[in-house]
Order: structure tokens, then C-alpha cells, then sequence
């Protein structure tokens, strides 16, 4: 186990290959709409998993930067700057909800000066 708290676990594989998993123990509305919406995702035809849409995994790595600060926000600029037809306004009350719509509105500037 690398992290345990009341609503994220975060392990490592004992197979001593690099693999990582991510949970979120769904308790608030936020995290249960999240996982309404994820879809089942086939990993070599053997394993079906659900992933959680773009805008919310930008949402988990907003809280993660939240809760430690030293966290980049590299990440969420690549995850903007990759997915045409985003859901901007589900994406800014993730970052509402941290008192971070700065941090967004910063990130969106850099994105449009780039291209």
C-alpha cells in the first residue's frame, strides 16, 4: 500500500514491475456521479474495468494537488490539451470545489499561448 485514507487507496503490484491502482472509496455525490459514468474498458480481451471519464481524472489529479501541494500540474495541462470537446464547466467545479479556478484559468491561458 502507498496511501490509505478515507476515500483513496493507492497500491503497488508486489510483482516488482512498476504497476500501480488507484480506488476511490465512493462516499460524497461527487465521486458516486464520477463512477456512474465511468465505462468498462477492455484490457487484452481478458479484463473489463471501468475508467472514469477525462474531465473527472482531471478532478482526482485536482485533488491531488490540493491535497499535496509539490504534485505538478503538468498532467491536467496534457489532459486538456488532448481531448477536443472537453466538458470545461464540469471541469472548473473540480476545481471550484478546491478553491483552485485560478489555477485553472492559468493552466487555459498557457494552453491557448501554446497553440
Amino acid at each position: 500500500m502507498l496511501h490509505r485514507s478515507e476515500d483513496v487507496g493507492n497500491y503497488a503490484s508486489d510483482q516488482g514491475d512498476g504497476s500501480r491502482v488507484g480506488y476511490i472509496f465512493a462516499r460524497r455525490p461527487t465521486s458516486r456521479a464520477m463512477l456512474s459514468r465511468a465505462r468498462p474498458v477492455s484490457f487484452g480481451g481478458r479484463h473489463d474495468v471501468r475508467v472514469v471519464e477525462v474531465e473527472d481524472l482531471i478532478g482526482l489529479k485536482v485533488q491531488a494537488v490540493a491535497n499535496d501541494p509539490r504534485r505538478a500540474h503538468a498532467d491536467i495541462q496534457r489532459l486538456l490539451g488532448s481531448q477536443p470537446g472537453l466538458d470545461l464547466e464540469r471541469v472548473r467545479e473540480y476545481f471550484r470545489l478546491f478553491d483552485r479556478e485560478d489555477e485553472l484559468n492559468r493552466l487555459l491561458r498557457e494552453l491557448d499561448s501554446k497553440q
